[in-house]
């Protein structure tokens, strides 16, 4: 019974492997380095069945669990450590709820019944089963996928729950000793089936609740987003009213400038007349500067015209060949939302730098396979790094990283990617966004 036990965990413990690596699908690695997991499981398994120690037994399953996930599945190892923390924890509160009742049917102390080898392994394999079966419920209710998905890419709610499962994990060590001890202690069966019930639900509620900020932490920076775009929309069309309103006087002032060079240039006075058409000239192209058209999608245009205005502000060279994203899945908001951020970014990063080194390079033109998004912009050499991802460094931490995230999750949405590469040598950053585009049947572009 034993090995059918064992075996039953390894395949408890695939099902939840091929599910993270299911929610992850863009950060997957080749299924063969699944074997190698499901090896180190079993030889963590059977490593703690022949030691007499058995306080390591649930620290060494979590910690072999999460080492697999992490090399086998694509997450980072603290969402390794999360998902074994949920396998194990939840594993063993199931086995403490079924044994007490177990015990309680056939007139048991929880002691006695548990250290009958047959009956508890015999629980462990359906502990197993009701835990799967009462995982598939909590997805088709409260622990979604969509929102597990956008939970696991938050490191702040990560660390909540790990938090909690580290402190869990003590507690139930204690009660599965427990069983080693009195047996004859009728009271630890109540004891050990509240304890497990309570373990499981604060770990249910835990994760829930933790969902539940993520999504209100992205919703409120998604406000905070519209709300950024409509006060660049706002100022887009006061310039635009106000340039309007320039070319309008401009045109009144044409016949009478031209009147004047005719009578400047009738009378020989060619300098006086070239100084006049020299200014007629800067105040037409200082107009035009300040209302470019980057792009004839006016949305796209109104970002790309409030990006003009900060380099203006802060002494930032642009440079820009842009073209609208065609033939991708994106919506209007989405591709706002990543022009946006990658921008911004590069703002702040320039205002970090001397002025004389500051550049922005902005570059999105559709080829036959992908949209791309090119930006390249100065730095100072400083990059800040949490599990392998770049984080922000602005001072707001309710946002911490979260630009190049949203950025990131928008991409592999859509199939795409996004790639980050920095020189410390010519403190420069690139930052690159490829969208798959889906040509029509005819092939044009």
């Amino acid at each position: 019974m034993n090995i059918v036990a064992g075996i039953s965990i390894i395949l408890y413990y695939l099902v939840f492997l091929l599910y993270y690596r299911r929610l992850l699908p863009s950060r997957q690695k080749p299924p063969w380095m699944i074997v190698p997991a499901l090896l180190l499981m079993i030889a963590a398994y059977f490593m703690v069945q022949r030691t007499n120690l058995n306080w390591l037994h649930l620290p060494i399953l979590l910690i072999a669990m999460a080492i697999g996930g992490y090399f086998s599945s694509g997450l980072s190892f603290m969402q390794a450590f999360y998902g074994a923390g949920v396998c194990t924890l939840s594993l063993y509160c199931f086995r403490g709820i079924t044994t007490s009742v177990g015990a309680w049917i056939v007139h048991d102390t929880l002691p006695g019944f548990a250290l009958d080898s047959q009956s508890y392994y015999s629980l462990t394999v359906v502990s197993l089963v009701i835990a799967l079966l009462f995982f598939q419920l909590m997805r088709k209710t409260i622990l979604s996928d969509e929102g597990l998905c956008m939970f696991l890419k938050e490191p702040g709610s990560l660390k909540n729950v790990i938090a909690y499962e580290l402190a869990a994990i003590p507690c139930l060590t204690l009660l599965n000793q427990g069983r080693y001890h009195n047996p004859d202690a009728l009271w630890f069966t109540g004891i050990t089936l509240a304890a497990s019930g309570f373990i499981l639900f604060m770990l249910i509620f835990s994760i829930y609740h933790s969902i539940k900020a993520t999504r209100l932490l992205r919703y409120q920076i998604s406000n905070q987003f519209m709300e950024e775009q409509l006060e660049i929309q706002l100022r887009y069309y006061n310039s635009y009213h106000k340039n309007t309103e320039k070319f309008r006087k401009l045109r009144h002032d044409y016949r009478s400038v031209m009147r004047t060079l005719k009578g400047l240039l009738e009378e020989g006075k060619s300098d006086a007349a070239l100084t006049l058409l020299y200014d007629a000239d800067e105040s037409l192209q200082e107009v035009r500067a300040q209302h470019l058209e980057y792009s004839e999608n006016a949305t796209l245009n109104a970002v790309l015209q409030d990006l003009a205005f900060n380099c203006r502000q802060h002494g930032i060279r642009l440079s820009h060949e842009i073209a609208s994203p065609r033939h991708t899945e994106l919506t209007a908001l989405e591709a706002l939302r990543i022009i946006t951020n990658v921008t911004n970014n590069a703002v702040e990063a320039c205002k970090r730098v001397p002025e004389e080194k500051r550049f922005i390079s902005v570059t999105s033109r559709n080829t036959d396979g992908w949209a791309m998004l090119h930006v390249i912009n100065a730095f100072d050499g400083q990059v800040a790094m949490e599990n392998g991802q770049l984080q922000s460094r602005k001072d707001q931490k309710e946002d911490h990283g979260l630009g190049l995230s949203i950025v990131k999750e928008i991409a592999e949405s859509k199939g795409g990617i996004l790639m980050t590469e920095f020189d410390m040598e010519t403190g420069t950053f690139e930052t690159k966004v490829l969208i798959p585009r889906h040509l029509p049947a005819d092939g044009k572009s």
